[in-house]
C-alpha cells in the first residue's frame, strides 16, 4: 500500500504544473496517470490565460478551458467521458 510520502513529490510536480501554462495540462494529466495508475483520466484546467490578459487580445478576465483525457477506457468509452465532463460543469 502507497503512504503520502510515495505520492509527495508527484503532487509538487502537479501544483508546479498547474501554476504554469494551460498548455502544460499534458504534463498533469500524465502525472496524475502515473500516480493513480487508472485507465480512465480527465484533467480540466479553467483559468485566465496570460496570452489572453497580457498579450494578444489584451482582454483581463477571459477565461480559458483546456482538457485532456488519458487512458485506454476513456478514450474508448464516449459515454463514460461525457458523464465525467458533466460532473466537472
Amino acid at each position: 500500500m502507497r503512504t503520502w510520502n510515495d505520492y509527495k513529490a508527484h503532487v509538487k510536480s502537479v501544483d508546479a504544473q498547474a501554476r504554469g501554462d494551460m498548455e502544460q495540462v499534458e504534463e498533469i494529466a500524465e502525472i496524475v496517470e502515473k500516480i493513480t495508475e487508472s485507465d480512465a483520466i480527465i484533467v480540466m484546467i479553467h483559468g485566465e490565460h496570460s496570452c489572453m490578459t497580457s498579450r494578444g487580445i489584451k482582454k483581463p478576465g477571459t477565461l480559458t478551458t483546456t482538457v485532456t483525457y488519458r487512458g485506454e477506457r476513456i478514450n474508448q468509452d464516449s459515454d463514460l467521458r461525457q458523464e465525467l465532463l458533466m460532473l466537472m460543469k
